[in-house]
């Protein structure tokens, strides 16, 4: 029996509303984080993966990552945007958990 994986080496987001263009293409907004040979997150041997937004965002709902170093090998992973420093063009930051509060990571 033959197994077919689809090796990610590249990924897109969509969000709600359009975002200002220099919070988006900081990368220090976002974390890939892998969760190491344990299998758990927050352990010594959590992996982090560089991103580059790919192509530069300029407008829309839709971003676009690319994975330094990959495709990714399997196991389980965990995307972050931060959300105290994404912002929309009327300085409305990330509701990242969906409270109605601004500022909350999306994980």
């Amino acid at each position: 029996c033959r197994q077919l994986i689809k090796l990610l080496n590249r990924f897109t987001i969509e969000t709600s509303r359009d975002l200002t263009a220099a919070t988006v293409n900081n990368i220090d907004n976002w974390q890939l984080l892998g969760a190491g040979s344990d299998g758990a997150f927050a352990t010594d041997d959590d992996v982090v993966y560089g991103l580059q937004i790919s192509p530069a965002y300029q407008t829309g709902t839709e971003i676009e990552f690319a994975i330094s170093g990959g495709p990714l090998p399997l196991g389980s992973y965990r995307f972050t945007a931060t959300g105290a420093s994404l912002a929309d063009p009327f300085d409305h930051l990330l509701d990242g958990n969906g409270d109605g509060t601004d500022g909350d990571d999306y994980t």
